[in-house]
C-alpha cells in the first residue's frame, strides 16, 4: 500500500489528484509550509541568515523571529492566492464545453496541487541551495555549476509536471486546453516570483534588524 502510494506520488498517478478535496484545514497548514518554504530559500538565497539571526542582541533576535513569523504567512499567502485562484479563474474559461458548477471547489483543489509541488521539490531546492552556496563540498567549482543546473532543471520539470498533470485531472480539460496549461502555468510563475522577490527585498527585508 505505502509503495504504491508512493509511486503514484512520483509517476504523479491521476488517482493521487482524484483523491484530493476541497478542505480548507490543509490548505491554511500548506500555506503556512510553503510561506516557511520561500522565507527559508530567501534567507539563504541571499544569505541573509547569518546576517539577522546570529549574533544579534535578545532584543533584536526577537523582532527578527516576530518579522519571520508575519514574513512566512505573508509570503505563504501570496504565493498560494495570486498563483492559484488566478490561473483556476482561466482553467474554469477553458472548461466552456461543460460549465463548472463549483469554481471555488476546485481552486482549493489547484492549491493543493499547487502546495504539494512546492512541497515536493523542496528537497531538491535545498540540496541545489546547499551546493551553490558550498561548491567546495563536490570537488571542483565546475562540476558544482552543473550539478545545481541538473538540479535545478529536475526541479522545474517536476514541479510544473506536477502542476500541469493536477491541473488537467482536476478541471478535465479538452485535448487543445491541456496544451495551453502548459505555458500558462509557466508564464504565471515567472510573473509571481518577480513580485514575491520584491515583496521579500524591498518589504520585509526593511523590518529585520
Amino acid at each position: 500500500m505505502l509503495m504504491n502510494r508512493l509511486k503514484k506520488l512520483l509517476f504523479l498517478h491521476e488517482d493521487l489528484f482524484k483523491g484530493f478535496t476541497d478542505k480548507r484545514q490543509v490548505i491554511f497548514i500548506g500555506i503556512l509550509l510553503v510561506g516557511i518554504r520561500d522565507l527559508w530559500l530567501n534567507l539563504f538565497s541571499f544569505k541573509h541568515f547569518d546576517m539577522y539571526f546570529k549574533g544579534k542582541s535578545s532584543e533584536e533576535l526577537l523582532q527578527n523571529i516576530i518579522v519571520a513569523a508575519f514574513a512566512v504567512i505573508l509570503l505563504g499567502a501570496a504565493d498560494v492566492l495570486f498563483y492559484c485562484i488566478p490561473l483556476s479563474d482561466l482553467f474554469c474559461f477553458f472548461r466552456r464545453h461543460e460549465k463548472i458548477r463549483d469554481p471555488k471547489s476546485h481552486s482549493r483543489k489547484l492549491m493543493k496541487v499547487y502546495i504539494l509541488a512546492n512541497m515536493l521539490v523542496t528537497p531538491i531546492d535545498a540540496l541545489s541551495l546547499y551546493i551553490g552556496n558550498n561548491p567546495g563540498a563536490v570537488g571542483r567549482e565546475d562540476f558544482a555549476g552543473l550539478l545545481v543546473f541538473v538540479l535545478g532543471m529536475i526541479s522545474l520539470l517536476w514541479f510544473f509536471s506536477t502542476i500541469i498533470r493536477g491541473a488537467n485531472t482536476i478541471y478535465r480539460l479538452q485535448h487543445v486546453y491541456k496544451l495551453l496549461t502548459i505555458p500558462a502555468a509557466i508564464l504565471w510563475m515567472e510573473l509571481l516570483g518577480s513580485a514575491l522577490d520584491f515583496i521579500y527585498r524591498q518589504c520585509i527585508i526593511a523590518f529585520f534588524r
